[in-house]
């Protein structure tokens, strides 16, 4: 079975976002894996490691 993997920041963002507003992220989930989607976007920063 293939997973859905987001392309693009805005596209992870408002998945985790959806994720979080359903109850399947706690707050703190929530929080990490954005800091983890925004150190990636963000130019001449190492990726953070995933939190889950």
């Amino acid at each position: 079975m293939a997973r859905y993997a987001p392309t693009d920041n805005a596209q992870q963002l408002a998945l985790l976002t959806d994720l979080r507003d359903r109850g399947a992220l706690t707050a703190q989930e929530f929080e990490a894996e954005k800091a983890r989607v925004l150190a990636q976007a963000a130019p001449g920063r190492a990726p953070a490691e995933p939190a889950l």
